[in-house]
């Protein structure tokens, strides 16, 4: 596997500049914080909050990007949230003396918080998950391994080298050459991220 240490010296290797390496970091770290708000097939997580009674908002995890789905269980039985914009929940949860209580039935984000509506009664225990794209972390140690030194290292390396010929070294004509190969590598990342997502949710017909 392929570590982060790898990634800087193939990148020194290839523009034969030993003399910025922390130039090369720092383009590096720049290019992984660009992608970090994309969606690809290892940036899925389910996270699981627990209502409490006459709770409203909850606080999102700090690696959240977007929502994807929204599920609460109550008795038994699972079933999805709808998704309504924050300002159209605060209509609906407009009595803040007595608001509503009951099962959850819509969820808006706002902020780093999710909200819910009704709010949760005391008749019933409720579960809620959720699934999100996250941000994968970027790597700090020269020994660490993960999607960015691997899955996505040609995406990262030829962004980096984008930003280290256009910012640093002030040659924009040969850094267009790298962004043109990281926007595709990014394409062919996001058709594979895709396929995977798609073809995990099919349902297998019996015959």
């Amino acid at each position: 596997m392929a570590t982060y240490g790898d990634l800087q010296s193939r990148i020194i290797d290839e523009t034969q500049r030993e003399d910025l390496q922390t130039q090369i970091q720092a383009c590096i770290q720049t290019a992984i914080a660009y992608y970090q708000q994309d969606s690809f097939y290892q940036s899925d997580t389910v996270a699981s909050i627990t209502p409490t009674q006459g709770v409203q908002s909850y606080t999102l995890p700090t690696d959240f990007v977007w929502m994807r789905n929204v599920f609460i269980t109550f008795n038994g039985t699972r079933y999805p949230l709808r998704c309504v914009t924050y300002e159209f929940l605060l209509s609906e949860d407009d009595n803040t003396t007595d608001p509503v209580q009951g099962s959850p039935v819509d969820y808006a984000l706002f902020g780093n918080s999710i909200y819910i509506f009704p709010r949760p009664d005391s008749s019933t225990s409720y579960s809620m998950m959720y699934d999100y794209v996250n941000a994968p972390a970027a790597p700090s140690a020269d020994s660490d391994s993960d999607f960015w030194t691997n899955a996505a290292e040609a995406m990262v390396r030829n962004r980096a080298k984008f930003l280290l010929y256009t910012d640093v070294l002030g040659q924009p004509d040969l850094g267009a050459v790298f962004k043109a190969r990281a926007d595709e590598e990014h394409q062919q990342l996001r058709e594979q991220s895709a396929m995977r997502k798609w073809t995990s949710s099919i349902l297998t017909p019996r015959f």
